[in-house]
Order: structure tokens, then C-alpha cells, then sequence
């Protein structure tokens, strides 16, 4: 899915927030998501009217395939609007002490994806196109648009789901990671990183995406928004759990093997991790 690792970012904020400040503090936030996408899914949608009706009034006979250049245009918007689309997903963040829910999409965003969309259309419409096929690319272009917000919008709605299932599996998940690691049980963990084993554990039951592309993001997470520390211990953790659940019958693994003394570099640091 287009927008899969999009939308467990977002679901690992909702945990967060679901964590940290509550359920409302969570709904909140994937209000105030859903508001960006509607926001810039009109902004959008207005200017490839605005576009189109400017180069209907310039444009001259057609120069090559009409629907090839509709297709490439197609194209452009789709890569364009996209990536600035992830941007309505980001929160603003400080390592290890959460989200503010900063509107991250003006930087690098909407702004960046409208001028060389515009002139790339503009120009494809006034020199190549007749004013017919001008208005007929506004058909393709318009699905294409209308499609990619929906897909946002569903993904905002399925990280919302993500996020409560954790939550749900959390007493169960801060009971396992306690077994795993009994010097790091969930109260001493970093926040980050208690939303992180989460999400983690529960996307590995739920079988949404492979186990192992979970770890990896979860690490990457980690990495992101947490201690120095947290990548190593979220990816020993998140390991031992994928084999737990993929291999349930198993034997339990010797105690050499056990998180506890060994994955958490400085573990014999008796100073927890920022929560």
C-alpha cells in the first residue's frame, strides 16, 4: 500500500497520544489530520480549475498523442501530490517528548508540489493541446487527485484502528516486554519507545504488514524520535516478540538469551530513559 508506512508513523503518534495525554488527546489529533487532507484536497482541486481555464484561453493545435500527454501529466501530479500529501501525516517532534501537531505540509509541501505542477500543465495544455482535449484532462486529473486524498483520508482512519488495537493489547504487550526485559518494564521505558513496542507487538499479532518489515520500522522509529540508546533496545525486543508469535509452541529460549542484561547498551546504568 502506497501510504503503508505513512500510516504506522501516525498510528505509532496515536499510541502516543493515547499513552500520554488520552483517548480524546488521540481522536483530536486525527481530527486535526483529516481537516489538513479536506483543507488541501479543495485547495488542490481549485487550482487545477484555475489551470485548466487559464490555458483553455492559450492553447494552440495538438503536437503529438493527446492522451499520452494527459498520461504524463497524470503522472507528475500523482509523484508531486503524493509525496507533499505524507507531509499532512507528520507531526512536529523532539526526541523522546512527543508531538505538538504542527501542520508540516508548507514546508517542502503543497506550496513546493503547486508551482512546477502548474507549469509543467500549463504548458503541456497551451502548447500541445486543444482546448477539447484541455478540458478532457481535467477528468483524469481530477480522479487522480480525488483518489490520492481518499486513500489518505482511509489510511488516517486506519491508523486511528492501529492505535486502538495496541492500546487494547497494551497491559498484555507491557507484560511480555517485562518477561523480556524485567530491568525495563513499560514504567521505566522511554515513552517512545513503550508506544513503539506497542504498536509493534500488536501489528505482528494483527498480520496487517510482514513481521519483519514491522521491526524494521519500528527500529527506524526508534531512531527518529527516541534515545540514543532505544534503537537497539526496540529492535531486541521487538525481535523476541516476532519469534514469540510466529513460533508460539516453541520452547522458551535459555536464560542466556533473555533481553534483560544484554540488548540495552548502558543497561547497567541505573538511570531510566527519559519518559
Amino acid at each position: 500500500m502506497k501510504l503503508e508506512l505513512e500510516r504506522l508513523e501516525l498510528a505509532f503518534q496515536f499510541v502516543f497520544l493515547f499513552d500520554s495525554s488520552g483517548s480524546a488527546a488521540a481522536v483530536e489529533a486525527s481530527s486535526i489530520v483529516r481537516q489538513r487532507l479536506e483543507a488541501r484536497r479543495r485547495e488542490v482541486l481549485s487550482c487545477l480549475d484555475s489551470w485548466c481555464a487559464s490555458a483553455n484561453n492559450r492553447v494552440g493545435g495538438v503536437h503529438g498523442d493527446s492522451d499520452a500527454i494527459v498520461a504524463d501529466l497524470v503522472a507528475r501530479i500523482t509523484d508531486s501530490l503524493r509525496s507533499s500529501v505524507k507531509k499532512v501525516f507528520e507531526f512536529e517532534s523532539d526526541r523522546g517528548s512527543g508531538f505538538s501537531g504542527k501542520d508540516n505540509s508548507g514546508e517542502g509541501g503543497f506550496e513546493a508540489w503547486e508551482s512546477p505542477v502548474r507549469d509543467a500543465y500549463s504548458r503541456s495544455l497551451r502548447d500541445r493541446l486543444t482546448p477539447a482535449a484541455a478540458r478532457e484532462a481535467m477528468d483524469p486529473l481530477w480522479r487522480c487527485v480525488c483518489e490520492i486524498f481518499d486513500e489518505a483520508d482511509e489510511s488516517v482512519a486506519q491508523a486511528v484502528e492501529m492505535a486502538r488495537e495496541a492500546m487494547q493489547r497494551a497491559p498484555e504487550t507491557d507484560r511480555v516486554t517485562a518477561a523480556l526485559a524485567p530491568t525495563w518494564p513499560a514504567h521505566r521505558q522511554a515513552a517512545t519507545d513503550r508506544a513503539i513496542l506497542r504498536l509493534g507487538r500488536s501489528e505482528i499479532i494483527a498480520g496487517r504488514s510482514p513481521p519483519k518489515w514491522v521491526v524494521h520500522h519500528g527500529v527506524n522509529l526508534a531512531k527518529r524520535y527516541s534515545t540514543e540508546k532505544s534503537p537497539a533496545f526496540v529492535n531486541a525486543l521487538l525481535d523476541k516478540i516476532l519469534r514469540q508469535v510466529t513460533a508460539p509452541a516453541a520452547a522458551d529460549p535459555p536464560a542466556s538469551e533473555s533481553v534483560a542484561d544484554a540488548v540495552v547498551p548502558g543497561a547497567d546504568d541505573p538511570t531510566p530513559p527519559p519518559t
